[in-house]
């Protein structure tokens, strides 16, 4: 599984789905094409012949590349660095490398003219095929019959007719593939349309749940001032704060830009500070959060922050008994697990093995994702060990 997670694209900026496949695309090529060049590598060193050292070269530039788009995460400086390198390597094969086949020379011309015409548009694709080819052209009128045999063509071969059929060739490819590039483009952007429209629709109703819910607590306050039992009283003032939370969760799914992308850290902080202004305590809680750059799942995003909420919630009514706390939140990813640590360091005034309604709320989340706990009640407080799937809790 971590050689899937290297292989695999880097996660980007882009937000168009041309700009990711574009990006994607440099960096699948780089990393199918790395043990390619090194086993041609091998293969010319154990043959004895010169093309090695295009080998080389090919090695270097996938090696960069690869370099550039994981520390850049941008493919426009990898690919014209692809570009120009390419057709370097493709003039040093045909004019330096004297056991290179034609034929093999050609088609990596052509290859190199796609790559651009993919990343950078038809005008350029095709400005990098008429200068592979023209190349190609000049050396075969240049070069001796004998240098011509090595190459696997004979001089009777070259004459101006096979010019003319060969940018004739070119001009063809290059508008049959310009024509195609505009025809994929009209599609994503007719896709990425219906995108953003489902997005408006989807945060519609993220905004209406959320007023909903926002009536429902409304109504649950007003059966709390007419109760006069200070424990249904209770009980229903829990529950007007977990209704508060899940509007919390609606209000910022629908404020979101990007609602596939809700950073997990950035959520906790937001999530939690907000969650501690609503609870009507007198008490200083201070908050410490650590957690990686990771994407949350939106199917898993209620979840975890009904979870969070009941933690907080129960640590603020029964560990703190000053006017002060402190809460611990630890974040990592090992193995395909989340392992979600919670600690606070108040001291419980009841026994932890009490089955408390917020207990089994708290278990039936983490069911709900998955996941597995335990808790350890210590001098130091009281600790939540929850572990839930990577693929359940994160965007992968």
């Amino acid at each position: 599984m971590n050689f899937l997670r290297f292989i695999q694209p880097p996660r980007t900026n882009y937000t168009s789905l041309i700009e990711i496949g574009k990006f994607n695309m440099v960096w699948n090529v780089s990393i199918v094409l790395f043990p390619i060049f090194i086993t041609l590598l091998i293969i010319h060193i154990a043959l004895g012949d010169i093309s090695w050292i295009t080998s080389i070269l090919a090695l270097l530039l996938v090696t960069t590349n690869i370099l550039l788009l994981d520390k850049t995460r941008k493919y426009n400086l990898a690919g014209w660095n692809t570009v120009m390198f390419g057709v370097f390597i493709c003039q040093f094969a045909i004019y330096v490398v004297d056991d290179s086949r034609m034929l093999a020379d050609a088609m990596w011309c052509i290859l190199v003219a796609f790559f651009t015409f993919f990343l950078f548009g038809n005008k350029a694709g095709t400005i990098i095929l008429l200068i592979n080819l023209s190349g190609l052209m000049f050396y075969e009128f240049v070069a001796t019959p004998d240098q011509l045999v090595t190459k696997g063509i004979t001089s009777d071969m070259v004459d101006y007719k096979m010019v003319i059929n060969v940018y004739y060739v070119a001009f063809a490819l290059a508008f049959v593939i310009g024509r195609m590039q505009l025809n994929n483009k009209e599609v994503n952007d007719r896709y990425e349309e219906q995108i953003r429209h489902n997005e408006v629709l989807f945060k519609e109703v993220h905004h209406r749940v959320k007023n909903n819910l926002q009536i429902m607590a409304s109504l649950l306050r007003l059966q709390a001032a007419e109760a006069s039992d200070e424990g249904i009283v209770r009980n229903l003032n829990e529950a007007i704060g977990r209704v508060q939370s899940m509007a919390f969760i609606h209000e910022k799914m629908y404020q979101k830009e990007n609602l596939a992308e809700l950073h997990f850290q950035e959520y906790l902080n937001n999530f939690i500070y907000s969650l501690l202004d609503q609870i009507d305590q007198d008490k200083e809680i201070d908050v410490k959060i650590s957690c990686p750059d990771l994407i949350l799942n939106p199917d898993a995003v209620v979840s975890i922050s009904l979870l969070i909420n009941e933690l907080i919630t129960n640590s603020i009514k029964h560990a703190f008994v000053g006017n002060s706390g402190t809460v611990n939140i630890e974040v990592t990813v090992k193995d395909d697990l989340v392992k979600f640590v919670y600690h606070d360091d108040g001291s419980w005034k009841e026994p932890s093995d009490r089955n408390t309604f917020g207990r089994e709320l708290i278990g039936t989340l983490i069911e709900h994702l998955e996941g597995v706990s335990r808790l350890k009640t210590t001098e130091s407080g009281t600790y939540y060990f929850i572990d839930i799937p990577a693929a359940v809790l994160l965007k992968l």
